[in-house]
């Protein structure tokens, strides 16, 4: 079994000018790596922010390591590149949509953007537990700060099963 991490940056309204790129992205774990994975991720974040740091509850948001233009300090930049080599040490593959809401045709709403972002993850969600073999099973997890707006789209946009 797959668990993919779905989560956004930036903001899908053309209104909102904090940030011209929309970005959907998912990493992927199989279940038997999580105990360890889990392990090293709590590790990580007790060693770097032990004043802030409670199990379960310490999400770290990019926006907490990194400015507009530059990395914030060399600790948080340390932080940023030991989370990468936990992540290539378990070799976890990265799906990205990147919108340019300058360029998009008409005003960017979050009522079909994220949407569509989703679906186009699923693509290649679906060709890499293809090619998995037997264990080809898999479940997004979107993390959203609005639950009811995640059931929505997920009764509207995520009806099958890979």
């Amino acid at each position: 079994m797959y668990f993919f991490y779905i989560d956004e940056s930036g903001t899908p309204e053309s209104s909102d000018n904090t940030s011209r790129f929309f970005v959907v992205c998912s990493t992927v774990f199989h279940n038997s790596h999580w105990p360890d994975l889990y392990r090293k991720m709590e590790g990580l974040k007790k060693q770097f922010f032990p004043s802030t740091f409670s199990h379960h509850g310490s999400e770290i948001k990019g926006s907490d390591l990194v400015s507009k233009h530059a990395v914030k300090s060399y600790l948080k930049r340390n932080f940023a590149h030991q989370i990468l080599n936990i992540h290539d040490s378990f070799q976890l593959p990265i799906f990205v949509v990147i919108i340019d809401k300058n360029k998009s045709r008409k005003p960017c709403e979050y009522s079909w953007l994220y949407p569509l972002c989703i679906q186009y993850l699923q693509i290649s969600i679906h060709s890499f537990l293809e090619d998995q073999g037997s264990d080809h099973r898999g479940i997004l997890i979107l993390d959203e700060i609005n639950p009811k707006r995640t059931l929505i789209h997920s009764k509207e946009y995520l009806t099958y099963r890979f």
